[in-house]
């Protein structure tokens, strides 16, 4: 992944993460590579405040989630300690599927904000205005679907940031070869 995509990269304490029981990889890719600090899709990664600060642990059922960042809304998003997949915590209802880890987490975002920049180039305002063209959303959708296609699976992180920006939802429907799912 090209690190001049984003402007500043978060690193996590590879210490603290092992403590808390993640694999090796994932705790060494987040204290060496990390996540962009701030990217679209209005995403931010990091502890709130000062940098100090412990990245916040979250229990739902069985599950306990550690913080990585924030949504547009200010959903925690969370690392699922165990399975290590990547979750959007909201007060609202249930977790929502953002990504299978932390790898994949950082090549989608990479993917999406390539995107983003390709539209903003003809419309320095498309983001802002949710009116990115559906040429540019589906470029990243292609991607996906080949990359892993849960990640736009209806119901997503994914699938819901592109429906808000006016992406139409049988976009996201399964790829059908010779009529079959």
């Amino acid at each position: 992944m090209a690190e001049h995509l984003f402007d500043n990269y978060v690193h996590f304490s590879e210490e603290r993460l092992r403590a808390l029981g993640t694999p090796r990889d994932i705790a060494a890719f987040l204290a060496t590579t990390g996540l962009p600090e701030w990217c679209a899709p209005n995403t931010r990664f990091g502890p709130a405040g000062d940098p100090a600060t412990e990245l916040p642990l979250q229990r739902i059922g069985a599950v306990q989630y550690l913080g990585l960042g924030e949504d547009r809304d200010d959903n925690l998003i969370a690392l699922a300690l165990g399975a290590c997949d990547i979750w959007v915590l909201s007060a609202q209802g249930s977790p929502v599927y953002f990504a299978a880890d932390v790898h994949e987490l950082s090549l989608s975002l990479h993917e999406f904000q390539t995107c983003i920049d390709s539209a903003i180039a003809a419309d320095s305002q498309a983001f802002v205005q949710a009116r990115i063209p559906p040429m540019h959303l589906e470029s990243f959708v292609s991607w996906a679907k080949s990359f892993n296609p849960d990640l736009v699976q209806r119901g997503t992180f994914w699938a819901r940031e592109l429906v808000r920006l006016g992406l139409p939802t049988q976009s996201l429907d399964p790829i059908r070869i010779h009529g079959r799912q």
